[in-house]
């Protein structure tokens, strides 16, 4: 049966034509056509999409505006597309497949309507519940989370890793009235969040309140918002001592603090490989919603719109860190290993894609996390997880997926009842928490804030070639992006891929995941070759580079008890001391050889571990000079560049 709502649309902006216009007519949807309504930042407007479905196998299929779009009379959207987690598979991941398609709605019109109209629209229907579970117990949780860090990360695999947990349930012969009221409770009770979204697509209902822009391209420049690090909204924040106790705790907790460092870091490394002239990192900043207050970052660029389109950039940045780990490729290994079905959207991408005023392309794309994928047979799903580190407790990791699930599941039991208001603004005039804040940026590398766009940084390299050989690790293009700062023509190559014929000044052999004692991987024996053959030129290694380096040399290269995983340290480094970034689960350890008494130069720590090792040729690094935990690492880099060539 259709089911029709008005909805009276209330103000609509056409630059064009220089003025405010306002519509007071009603228009009929219908619903059983595929439809979708997006609130973003807690607007007081939903836009309105509809349009014809289309099921796509890859991202290069979807549907873009032209470059330049002529008719400049108005914002268009072109289409609206959720994208399912297994297409990682595209950029060489190893992902579970489901028969999960790209959804793609082919936009034919839009409008924005007023939320107050809109919600009062809705028909309130009930309907029939059937328990929601999940499908591992919280005893299996936890103990897949202590394997994860005992395995995983404490063997150098990486320095963080999401796994969720998946709810499954359904509701009793569902239409379009219990859909649309599920939507309506989650809109009234949750806020904060960067989308709320009912994407109907003919035969299965999306409903999102998700809190994060992964991607967004607007007026040529794109921007990112790597979030990390939760504080649970108790009752007695009502009170704004214990609240301002428990936020400034939560501030300087170092296992938060460290967790939204990794993300941000994985997040540049992204951006590094799409904007053009540089861009800039703002933050931290608090993100409340109504069940808990996040931290985050803002990351600003220009991207390269010359050699790249709005796909490749997409296609590049899938997926966040934030549900999927770091190293990114690695962090896949890990998801593929443990997780024992597909993730069908979860973690994925929904993305609304179109042209601005001006004509110019324009992307948003939050990732698909607090989403309810409800099928028209009712069945029920929805994904949830938390970040693990090395220091994650693992029933507070347990508890974040309660906490993260509860508007979601609330709007399904229609508990509708808010049961913390906002308390954040209570603070955000209070000194305390500003400091508070800046702290945290006090002893990070100022290059990714400031530096990058300063025009008279000195090119010193500008005849100069440098060739980077990816151990699977994007931090590598983090390194690009310093080195042409530097005025180096830099080339990123494989491992697998790499010849000694190339021709370059300088290599530069980088950081990644593994273990470098394990004689058993083609990866490691690979690496050992390469430095090999380069041993008489000019070059860099860098972390894992390192500890092959010194293998290679004669030292031992051990574990260390506790990893070292997005860590700042202060350490001497050939007679001065600095902070500097690690993530490392095994370092080299120095001991008397003869043959290098008067050839190589070490930097030690406490424990006579090789901080760093230099010959006439080369320079080795256990630490990673590009992290933005390195606060002079820029300069390290650019002296060490300076001494070999």
């Amino acid at each position: 049966m259709t089911y029709l709502i008005y909805i009276a649309i209330s103000r609509y902006v056409n630059n064009f034509i220089n003025g405010n216009i306002l519509f007071k007519e009603l228009m009929k949807i219908n619903v059983n056509s595929p439809f979708a309504l997006i609130q973003k930042l807690d607007s007081d407007e939903f836009l309105y999409l509809d349009g014809e479905i289309k099921l796509l196998d890859n991202i290069n299929q979807i549907k873009t505006p032209p470059s330049q779009n002529f008719n400049k009379a108005r914002s268009k959207y072109t289409s609206l597309t959720m994208v399912p987690f297994h297409q990682a598979y595209e950029k060489g991941y190893r992902v579970h497949r489901s028969d999960d398609k790209i959804i793609s709605l082919n936009i034919k019109s839009s409008n924005y309507c007023s939320f107050v109209e809109v919600l009062d629209s809705f028909q309130w229907t009930e309907f029939s519940l059937q328990d929601l579970n999940f499908e591992i117990s919280n005893i299996e949780y936890k103990n897949l989370i202590q394997k994860i860090i005992g395995q995983e990360i404490a063997n150098g695999e990486g320095c963080n890793f999401v796994i969720p947990r998946n709810i499954r349930g359904k509701i009793e012969d569902v239409d379009i009235h219990q859909v649309l009221t599920i939507f309506a409770s989650l809109v009234k009770q949750d806020y904060g969040t960067y989308w709320k979204f009912i994407f109907y697509t003919g035969d299965r209902y999306f409903i999102g309140s998700t809190p994060e822009r992964h991607l967004e391209i607007i007026d040529d420049e794109v921007r990112m918002n790597p979030v990390s690090g939760t504080l649970f909204k108790k009752e007695y924040f009502k009170n704004k001592a214990l609240f301002k106790r428990d936020l400034i705790s939560f501030l300087n907790d170092s296992k938060e603090i460290n967790e939204l460092f990794m993300v941000l870091e994985e997040e540049l490394k992204m951006m590094c490989k799409i904007q053009k002239k540089g861009g800039m990192v703002i933050g931290p900043i608090l993100k409340e919603m109504s069940k808990l207050i996040h931290t985050e970052y803002l990351l600003n660029g220009i991207y390269d719109k010359d050699n790249l389109s709005i796909l490749d950039i997409l296609r590049e940045s899938l997926f966040a860190t934030t549900v999927t780990g770091s190293p990114l490729e690695n962090a896949f290994n890990i998801i593929h290993k443990y997780e024992q079905s597909p993730r069908k959207y979860y973690g994925s991408s929904v993305v609304l894609i179109g042209t601005n005023s001006e004509g110019k392309q324009t992307l948003d794309s939050p990732i698909l996390i607090r989403t309810l994928d409800i099928k028209k047979s009712g069945y029920v799903f929805l994904g949830v997880g938390s970040t693990l580190v090395k220091d994650s407790d693992s029933q507070k990791e347990l508890e974040e997926t309660f906490v993260k699930s509860e508007a979601l599941l609330n709007s399904l039991y229609q508990n509708n009842e808010v049961k913390i208001p906002r308390v954040l603004s209570n603070c955000m005039n209070d000194d305390d928490i500003h400091l508070n804040l800046q702290k945290r940026n006090q002893e990070l590398s100022k290059f990714w804030f400031f530096q990058q766009h300063n025009s008279l940084i000195n090119q010193i390299f500008s005849d100069k070639k440098v060739v980077i050989v990816n151990n699977e690790d994007d931090f590598c293009y983090m390194l690009a992006h310093l080195l042409n700062k530097m005025g180096f023509n830099v080339r990123i190559i494989s491992y697998r891929a790499f010849s000694v014929d190339i021709d370059t000044d300088v290599y530069i052999i980088g950081p990644g995941p593994g273990n470098p004692n394990d004689s058993h991987s083609y990866k490691m024996s690979h690496i050992t070759s390469i430095i090999s053959q380069i041993q008489d030129k000019k070059f860099l290694a860098i972390c894992l580079g390192h500890q092959l380096l010194c293998k290679l040399k004669g030292f031992n290269c051990r574990k260390l008890s506790t990893p070292m995983q997005g860590e700042k340290k202060l350490v001497h480094y050939f007679g001065k001391q600095y902070l500097l970034g690690f993530y490392n689960t095994f370092i080299p350890r120095y001991q008397k050889l003869e043959e290098y008494k008067n050839s190589l130069q070490f930097s030690l720590d406490e424990n006579c571990n090789i901080i760093a090792l230099r010959g006439n040729n080369f320079t080795s690094m256990q630490f990673h000079p590009e992290s933005i935990l390195s606060e002079y690492g820029y300069d390290i880099l650019r002296q060490e560049l300076i001494r070999i060539l």
